[in-house]
């Protein structure tokens, strides 16, 4: 009976946060309408894949791996083809599993690490890992669905298992991390190097010591080949990187006064990241371990990069975008145990779990600040679950509706193309933008889209309205439409 009762804190560990993203994620895609650049091409490269990764027809189906060298997407798609599961539940369900696997660790360190093994211990544990999992950073991420959470569960995972001397399952991790995305090793290579700098100040020696040293070449190597391969195997013309963070011509757009206002506006509008590295900073102070916000302070450049970024959404530091200072968060509990290591237990150790704990209620602070493209109501979305009538009512609805010809010139707005992005082109979506008048518009009633949808439809004289009953698909058009399966007239 003991023995069970012990269980139950892991398994809500893992349950909790992957039901209530997944949900999140559901809802997203079916009650808001997702976004078609992001979320909606995500999970079509996730699901039933070719090995080119080619994007969907409304992205322009080149290989997506001249965007991101995101290897991982390959064996996704092999697990797509296994499971029964539509293409917005697989990529609902690895968010909710993405989540799962940051507070796993945060449990096994808490529980493996810090000896919190009773049973009042493993629930103060639990307590600590799911408030990780459901931290402000991390649901700042999940506003915007995408897959760089893959890169920290695992480099968590790949931290706790080298803290715990677990070398097979470190190695595991750290090849699952860097396959996530081409950036990932240089994120791992950061934290590993600032340590291993820390560890050599100190006087470290020791076969383990060079792990850490090792760990960071074969990131930074893991990094750089990535980048190459992706140079030459999948040119583009405009990169990423310039468009979003260096500009054309480059960083021409960097003032004094936009610098100041950039760093203003992290302060006091994206507090649940400041605020943790600020008490990891004093943590690390009053407690004589520089080991503590090694992480924070790998991730820097990080942070300068987004601070002269071109792109307004990353100079904000919005949703995904600073998604390393989640690896930077849960850093300090492995760092205790790693200085203490090092220092042979030297180090003042007042309550780490407390401070942890302090970091994590902190991350909270400026949530309703949060940039919230598709409106999530947090935390109503992590219960308020689609059903499965309605998913399948809304995927059918979309297709028949594509393929009806008697809509004429069809537009629809983001949350309509994320869910069947290789059926649309990209002239097809609603925007500021239209050089044909559309006779027909279908989409999200509650979209993030729909202002621009209902000004488009009274300048095309779009005045007959209709309803995918059981649904949030709406139907603008100049043409009656009552003789169209599914469809009934929104005035009645």
């Amino acid at each position: 009976m003991g023995r069970g009762l012990t269980l139950i804190p892991p398994l809500l560990v893992v349950a909790m946060p992957f039901a209530a993203f997944t949900v999140l994620c559901l809802r997203h895609f079916y009650e808001l309408g997702g976004f078609w650049g992001d979320s909606g091409q995500l999970a079509a490269l996730m699901w039933h894949s070719d090995p080119m990764l080619h994007t969907p027809l409304v992205s322009g189906g080149e290989s997506f791996f001249a965007t991101h060298l995101a290897l991982i997407f390959l064996p996704l798609s092999a697990v797509s083809w296994l499971l029964p599961l539509t293409k917005i539940q697989f990529f609902a369900a690895f968010q909710g599993l993405c989540h799962a696997l940051m507070a796993l660790a945060v449990y096994w360190l808490l529980v493996s690490g810090y000896q919190m093994r009773t049973l009042i211990r493993r629930c103060g544990a639990a307590l600590l890992a799911l408030t990780f999992a459901f931290n402000g950073l991390a649901i700042a991420a999940a506003r915007n669905p995408h897959f760089e959470l893959l890169i920290v569960a695992t480099a968590m995972l790949f931290l706790t298992a080298r803290q715990l001397g677990r070398p097979i399952l470190a190695l595991s991790f750290f090849i699952l991390c860097v396959a996530t995305r081409e950036d990932a090793g240089f994120h791992l290579c950061g934290v590993l190097s600032v340590v291993s700098v820390i560890d050599r100040r100190r006087g470290a020696r020791g076969p383990r010591i060079m792990g850490t040293v090792a760990y960071a070449i074969a990131g930074f190597l893991c990094g750089v080949a990535a980048l190459v391969v992706q140079k030459y195997a999948f040119p583009v013309p405009h990169s990423s990187m310039s468009g979003v963070y260096i500009g054309d011509p480059p960083f021409a757009h960097v003032t004094g006064k936009e610098i100041f206002e950039r760093l203003l506006y992290w302060i006091f509008y994206r507090a649940y990241i400041v605020l943790p590295a600020v008490v990891a900073a004093i943590w690390g102070i009053r407690t004589k371990n520089p080991w503590l916000p090694a992480a924070y302070i790998a991730f820097i450049p990080w942070a300068l990069l987004h601070l002269l970024a071109a792109s307004e959404f990353a100079g904000t530091l919005s949703n995904y975008y600073p998604f390393p200072f989640l690896i930077a968060a849960f850093w300090p509990l492995p760092g205790t145990l790693h200085g203490n290591e090092v220092a042979g237990g030297t180090l003042i150790r007042p309550r780490p779990v407390a401070c942890f704990a302090a970091m994590l209620a902190l991350s909270f602070v400026g949530l309703d600040r949060q940039h919230d493209p598709g409106k999530l109501d947090v935390p109503a979305s992590f219960w308020r679950v689609p059903s499965l009538e309605q998913q399948h009512a809304t995927d059918a609805a979309v297709r028949r509706l594509l393929g009806a010809s008697s809509l004429g010139h069809v537009m629809v707005d983001a949350g309509v193309a994320a869910l069947v992005p290789d059926a649309v082109r990209e002239s097809d979506l609603v925007s500021g933008e239209v050089t044909e008048k559309p006779d027909t518009i279908i989409y999200f009633v509650r979209g993030f889209q729909h202002p621009l949808v209902r000004r488009m439809a009274d300048e095309a004289g779009l005045d007959r309205r209709y309803r995918v009953p059981g649904t949030s698909i709406r139907v603008l058009s100049d043409r009656p439409l009552d003789g169209l399966s599914g469809l009934v007239d929104d005035l009645k």
